[in-house]
Parts: structure tokens; sequence; C-alpha cells
């Protein structure tokens, strides 16, 4: 006996009938973050010694610009939910 589950004919998998329960479609980016956050820390202490170089100081922002819309589509991505079975983790989009 199941407690506080409920399986209806459409949350059963199409392959092997076994029920199926929502999951991320897409890996959360870690490495995307931690490449984000440590840049910008870096970013902070050095700024200083940026102000002198404004080249490098522009660079570095483009840089942290586009590491922070590659996150952003990453988060994105990995708040999309799917189906997926339990047992042949087949998605059912």
């Amino acid at each position: 006996m199941m407690l506080f589950t409920r399986f209806d004919a459409e949350e059963l998998c199409p392959n092997c009938q076994k029920p199926m329960v929502f999951r991320r479609a897409y890996r959360f980016p870690v490495f995307t973050q931690i490449l984000f956050g440590s840049s910008f820390i870096f970013f902070l202490v050095l700024s200083t010694q940026l102000n002198a170089r404004p080249y490098l100081l522009w660079g570095w922002v483009l840089i942290q610009v586009v590491l922070g819309g590659v996150l952003y589509r990453g988060r994105t991505l990995a708040s999309q939910r799917v189906l997926r079975c339990i047992r042949c983790t087949t998605d059912l989009r």
C-alpha cells in the first residue's frame, strides 16, 4: 500500500507502465555559478588597481555581463520540470 501517493493513467510511463515523477529538465549550473561568483569577488578586490587601466576594467565588466547572461540562461533552464519515469528514466515532455 502506497501512502500519500495517487497515480493516474496519464502519470504512468508509456514504455514500462511505472509511475512518473517531476524532475528537473536540466542540471543546475554549479560551475557557472562558482565562476561568476569568484570573478565578481576578484573584481571587487582588484577594482582599485584596475582603475589605472580602463580597458582592463571594461573588459572585466564585459566578461561579467557575459557570465551573468550564461548563468541566467542556465538557471531558467534548470527551473523547468519534466515528468520522468522512476524505472527507465524516460522523459515525458
